[in-house]
């Protein structure tokens, strides 16, 4: 009796999740995972307690101000990765300990990394991508845009590029996972998967 009063629970439960997941635009499997869970914080505009950013606004004057100009060498040093990434590359990948970042940055970033590895494990972080590396710093310009990207200054990180593109809408085919965008944030980090609700492989120092 008991076991098919749980089973009707769950099969109901798994009702109401298929219906949510279908108003977010989601596959409706029933099943409540990091994409549901993603969406439902997302339309319900729920952000998690966080570190007060400590990083300039993003607007040029503000990052010349605080970081310098884009593209100074003398202010890049080398992070250290806390586990090895593999580069996102259409050729052979190539194994990663270490790349170039602002100065300002270095400890901040390594933390975020750290935190990931130290709390999810290694298993967690390749199942979901996060250790290929699409870039950091990059002296360029944004993608159809004269304006510097962030990347210009060393202070933005890509990561699990081929799911979570520029065009790939999160949460819905992003694939990343909350867990990821809430350690950037708790350490001041912002989230384009937040803030614009795609490119969800950049994370970057501005508030």
């Amino acid at each position: 009796m008991n076991q098919l009063a749980i089973g009707q629970d769950q099969i109901e439960n798994a009702s109401a999740i298929r219906r949510v997941q279908s108003h977010l635009g989601l596959v409706a499997d029933g099943w409540p995972g990091d994409k549901t869970w993603a969406a439902i914080q997302a339309a319900l505009d729920i952000t998690p307690e966080r570190t007060p950013s400590q990083w300039p606004n993003e607007d040029y004057a503000s990052m010349v101000d605080f970081y310098g100009a884009a593209g100074a060498e003398g202010n890049l040093v080398r992070f250290s990765m806390p586990y090895p990434m593999r580069l996102y590359t259409r050729s052979a990948p190539a194994t990663l300990n270490s790349h170039r970042c602002h100065r300002k940055v270095k400890d901040s970033l390594e933390a975020v990394l750290e935190d990931l590895l130290k709390t999810y494990g290694l298993a967690w972080i390749t199942h979901h991508g996060l250790d290929v590396f699409g870039g950091c710093y990059n002296n360029r310009s944004k993608r159809g845009s004269q304006s510097k990207s962030k990347h210009a200054w060393g202070v933005a990180i890509d990561l699990a590029p081929a799911e979570n593109g520029l065009h790939t809408p999160w949460p819905g085919k992003a694939t990343m996972p909350v867990e990821a965008i809430e350690t950037f944030e708790k350490h001041g980090w912002k989230s384009l998967a937040r803030q614009i609700g795609r490119d969800a492989m950049h994370f970057e120092a501005t508030s």
